[in-house]
């Protein structure tokens, strides 16, 4: 999983929002329990103004983390809803 995040890292930094957003799919099928996979996959979710997918993986990401959320997920969240509303 740790292999495919860095590659999706690397996409998402060149713009190939689609390519990320499926290394990330295929991180998450490994590792479901890691929750930057969810955030990370969250951000291309929004790079594509998908905000309802971005907000299922902003949601998915900040339950996962627990008692310690992000707040970049946080504000990614906002954003979110924000456009769907």
């Amino acid at each position: 999983a740790e292999a495919l995040k860095l590659r999706g890292d690397k996409a998402l930094a060149g713009s190939k929002y689609r390519l990320a957003f499926d290394l990330y799919s295929q991180a998450i099928v490994r590792r479901a329990d890691w929750w930057e996979l969810w955030a990370a996959r969250a951000l291309v979710q929004a790079r594509l103004e998908k905000w309802e997918d971005c907000l299922g993986d902003c949601d998915e990401a900040l339950r996962r983390a627990g008692s310690t959320p992000s707040a970049k997920v946080l504000a990614r969240r906002g954003l979110a809803l924000y456009h769907l509303d």
